[in-house]
């Protein structure tokens, strides 16, 4: 059976951010990059225990889990869409890693986030991903023990082309082309 949910739109300036990371200088250097955007309600874990304690207090609408050796990155989405143990499961939650295989992305899709950041990314990269989402109303689903984005594709708007429609806009194009040069 599945479940369907509306995720709440949020205001991305006035919204409570978490920045989870072992790396105190990486979440100071995550908060500075957010501060010329006017986003100044930021806390920030260094361990999954204070992560899990501040999404229980605080309702988040955006977390940043900066991914380590040390953690698994499902076992700390499927805390974080716990509605018996955080305020706000559908927060907008990114990865954030250094590291961009095809498995660990596939991974990270497949586990319940709603994006991931790889490093490096500017200042204004995070902010519009942040931004973009927050803005975006976001469907989620539960089926087993999945809870999180879905992430299944909606069927087409538009009728698949056939060959032949293919062959009479390229002709079409080729013909525009070539009264351009002319």
């Amino acid at each position: 059976m599945i479940e369907k949910f509306e995720a709440p739109k949020r205001d991305p300036k006035n919204q409570q951010l978490l920045i989870y990371s072992e790396n105190i200088e990486l979440v100071r250097m995550q908060r500075d990059m957010l501060k010329p955007y006017g986003v100044r309600n930021i806390v920030s874990a260094t361990s999954p225990d204070e992560m899990m304690e501040q999404s229980a207090v605080h309702s988040m609408g955006t977390i940043l889990v900066n991914g380590s050796s040390r953690v698994d990155p499902r076992k700390i989405i499927s805390a974080l869409r716990n509605e018996e143990k955080v305020r706000d499961p559908f927060a907008q939650v990114f990865f954030v890693t250094g590291s961009s295989s095809a498995q660990l992305i596939n991974m990270i899709v497949r586990s319940g986030y709603d994006g991931i950041l790889c490093l490096p990314f500017s200042r204004a990269r995070l902010w519009k991903t942040i931004e973009r989402m927050s803005e975006t109303q976001r469907q989620f689903v539960r089926v087993g023990d999945y809870f999180g984005p879905d992430r299944r594709t909606a069927p087409a708007a538009t009728p698949p082309k056939t060959e032949e429609r293919r062959k009479e806009e390229l002709l079409k194009k080729m013909g525009q082309q070539s009264q351009k040069a002319g």
